[in-house]
């Protein structure tokens, strides 16, 4: 929560949020949203890449429902390639540019947020103009034109197919329209009767069944590149004026002249446009946050860039070379002719709070950190990630703070008195015992160590101890991979059970693994070294009768 980070700023203007590891980040942005629906405006993200994408909207999701959030993704091909990007990158990134349009219109006011990547936001867009007339709303019972219907989806970017599969296709089939707008999880089936909308249907794309009937639809462009004759004349200048006179194999300035797409044409993007756009001019207004070094991977995205621009150049200087043969060694053998980098990416400076997943250098608290993932058990063929959770989740809980219910956690004449919820929650953790613990109770079980009595699991205000001798005080704790993580805790916790009179052994479960039988020895002479200082040196006294010793029989 926004409380709970600490916010600091720097020397160069640019905040940063501290104590933001995953998961906390995604609350402190939903946080920082909802104070931002007042003003109306907007929450800007920009994660490192697409998988911090792909996270930040699961978890915006689970946390913070009531933020709407939408995520443009970057394209999914290398700057200056041949090839374009995938259809369903292209269809998602039309879309949340579509609905960021739409949000402008809405009176409601709520939380929203866009997700986008470093990758992203340094690139230009197309123009808002350009999509605004690129949006159709339709209902079951209305009525449409389908020639004028299929023009509209032709201009809009959508390819006819024989069956829609993917996002930005369509069908037609005398009165049934198939289609698959941006936005959509699953194409739309349209059953017209005449000229009216009589059902529209969602449909599986792999057995092309349909799924269950909706009553109405809207469509987004399917493009970030319209072949219309105004666009097309536009190009052609422009591909003059930045690169003379055009040769007779050049295979891209052909295919657009004769109105075809071509592989990678999105690259000249910039051409088809009198200007480009940011992503921000479609978000005005709006409020910034980045990722942890999101700065640094800007700087060296933009001199990526800069490396695939200069390789192109040379390559297109060495195809012009001797008698204008083309030398080119990439894959198509056409020259390629790069437009500057400026002309498609942005390299201005960002205003913007970034997420730290680090405390503050001078704060007090530790702030939050990221928990465990249980990568290690979950690698085990026998790990029980519950079990792990669960012990993890009390390590957590149970701070270094005295009980409440019997000051230091004795009670009268020194005695334990363990709460009832203590007494359960330590059988829960009996019956989840990891390998590590199962192994050295076997050990320390019935006696078997110099006749001592050993309690597993077991509550010592405020809190319950893996393995505990209560005669000799000796405390044996067994520490788990969480435990790399929690230093500050576990010296805390040591220093407590010390003032309550107790000894404090501690093992990491790889020692465990390794050294089984120097463990048991090493607590064995803590046990006698106990004995030495009670008793003023000897041996320990021996086992009481049969039925007598206190509390189980136990020393």
């Amino acid at each position: 929560m926004q409380d709970s980070a600490v916010l600091k700023t720097m020397e160069s203007k640019e905040s940063v949020i501290y104590s933001a590891p995953e998961g906390q980040d995604a609350r402190i942005l939903a946080e920082k949203a909802r104070v931002l629906m007042p003003e109306d405006r907007i929450l800007v993200h920009v994660a490192l890449d697409d998988a911090r994408l792909s996270i930040l909207s699961e978890l915006l999701g689970f946390f913070a429902p009531d933020v709407e959030i939408i995520t443009f993704p970057a394209w999914d091909c290398l700057p200056y390639d041949r090839v374009s990007p995938h259809q369903e990158i292209v269809a998602q990134r039309v879309a949340a540019l579509s609905k960021l349009l739409s949000w402008e219109k809405e009176a409601k006011r709520y939380p929203r947020i866009l997700l986008t990547t470093v990758n992203a936001i340094t690139q230009k867009v197309v123009p808002r103009e350009t999509l605004k007339g690129g949006q159709f709303e339709a209902k079951a019972g209305q009525e449409i034109e389908p020639t004028s219907f299929q023009n509209f989806l032709q201009k809009n970017g959508y390819m006819r197919t024989e069956t829609v599969r993917e996002p930005g296709e369509y069908a037609m089939r005398g009165g049934i329209i198939d289609l698959f707008p941006p936005g959509y999880q699953e194409p739309l089936r349209i059953d017209l009767f005449g000229n009216q909308i009589e059902k529209i249907k969602i449909f599986d794309p792999d057995t092309q069944r349909s799924l269950k009937e909706i009553s109405e639809f809207s469509l987004f462009s399917a493009t970030e590149l319209f072949l219309d004759e105004e666009s097309i004349s536009r190009f052609r200048s422009g591909y003059r004026e930045a690169f003379g006179v055009v040769r007779d194999d050049d295979p891209l300035y052909e295919a657009v002249s004769e109105c075809r797409r071509h592989s990678g044409m999105e690259h000249w993007l910039p051409l088809f446009y009198e200007s480009m756009d940011r992503l921000l001019d479609y978000a005005p207004g709006a409020a910034m946050t980045i990722d942890h070094n999101a700065v640094q991977l800007r700087g060296d995205r933009l001199d990526q860039i800069k490396d695939f621009y200069e390789a192109r150049k040379t390559l297109e200087a060495a195809a012009l070379t001797k008698n204008g043969k083309s030398k080119d060694v990439s894959l198509s053998g056409s020259v390629y002719h790069p437009l500057p980098v400026e002309e498609l990416y942005i390299e201005e400076s960002w205003e913007a709070e970034a997420l730290s997943p680090f405390g503050a250098p001078d704060a007090e608290a530790d702030g939050v950190k990221k928990s465990r993932d249980f990568a290690d058990i979950r690698a085990l063929p026998d790990g029980d990630v519950f079990a792990e959770l669960k012990k993890y989740i009390f390590t957590l809980t149970k701070n270094a703070v005295p009980s409440p219910h019997g000051g230091e956690g004795q009670g009268e004449g020194g005695k334990e008195k363990p709460e009832p919820e203590d007494i359960q929650f330590a059988r829960d953790l009996r019956q989840g015992s990891t390998e590590a613990e199962k192994k050295l109770w076997a050990q320390l079980r019935d006696r078997r160590l110099n006749n001592y009595k050993f309690r597993r699991q077991h509550p010592v205000s405020p809190y319950t101890v893996d393995f505990v001798c209560l005669k000799k005080k000796l405390v044996v704790e067994l520490d788990g991979p969480q435990h790399d993580q929690l230093h500050k805790y576990d010296e805390k916790r040591t220093q407590l059970l010390e003032k309550q009179g107790y000894k404090v052994l501690r093992f990491s479960n790889h020692e465990m693994d390794q050294n089984l039988e120097g463990i048991v020895v090493e607590i064995g002479k803590a046990l006698e070294e106990s004995s030495a200082s009670d008793s003023g040196g000897g041996a320990p006294p021996p086992p009481p009768p049969p039925g007598r010793g206190g509390e189980g029989g136990g020393k």
